[in-house]
């Protein structure tokens, strides 16, 4: 996995979340637990589109359900109003369906890292940040988006801090699957560490980090997820596809 897999993968899973965004929109009167089940079953056409691109190589499988979720509610919420939904009913439908998908921890018999952090740790993951309507991103991704670019911050800079934000207040399933539970958490101070100085906080700092993570094999996947949903939402409230 490396710079060009991300390319190759966004490339592939772009018409996708387009097509999620269309589904909920010709289908904005179903149920959302209707919804979900068809927003599901594009997902796993999504996910089959980016392993063939990247050769097996799972980049991008916890996003193709987040923003999954999220174009499909846009599309849904989009068609029944004339203006711009609000982003309240937004996250609303997301959580409905983000319940549905709460369902596989007892009815799964599946072994993916998600479930299976839930069954060892409890920790449930971007299913129950969907369920609970993405609220590490509201209210910790966007926020930090908007005060940092606001400062003058060029949006890549933002981004780096939100992520260390998120990575700091976020229990991430992929963390755990990679280094441990106890490693995720001291992941979680040495981020809180560092954020101690927003002002001064360097990007050298954050590549000798990065460094160090792949020197042990750890990747903040969950964490990335978020802020991408956060960068969503962000853009989402720039160009008043949200209200």
């Amino acid at each position: 996995m490396d710079f060009f897999t991300f390319l190759d993968s966004s490339t592939a899973l772009s018409p996708w979340f387009s097509q999620m965004f269309c589904v909920g929109w010709d289908h904005s009167d179903a149920t959302p637990q209707q919804l979900f089940h068809l927003l599901r079953f594009v997902g796993r056409q999504a996910e089959s589109a980016m392993l063939l691109a990247t050769g097996g190589v799972n980049t991008q499988k916890g996003l193709i359900f987040s923003l999954g979720l999220l174009c499909g509610a846009l599309g849904s919420l989009h068609a029944r109003h004339f203006a711009p939904p609000p982003l309240n009913a937004v996250l609303a439908l997301c959580g409905e369906m983000g319940h549905c998908a709460c369902q596989d921890f007892s009815n799964s018999a599946a072994a993916t890292n998600g479930l299976n952090c839930y069954r060892t740790y409890q920790v449930a993951g971007i299913r129950g940040e969907a369920a609970a309507g993405f609220p590490s991103a509201v209210m910790i991704g966007l926020p930090s988006l908007q005060k940092l670019c606001a400062a003058g911050r060029s949006l890549n800079d933002a981004a780096a801090i939100t992520l260390m934000r998120l990575l700091a207040e976020v229990d991430d399933t992929n963390m755990i699957k990679r280094g441990g539970l106890e490693t995720a958490k001291r992941c979680r101070k040495q981020a809180n560490d560092i954020l101690q100085d927003t002002e001064n906080i360097s990007l050298a700092a954050l590549t000798q980090l990065d460094h160090q993570y792949i020197q042990n094999n750890l990747s903040p996947g969950g964490c990335a997820d978020l802020l991408a949903i956060s960068l969503m939402l962000f853009f989402s409230s720039l160009y008043g596809l949200t209200s």
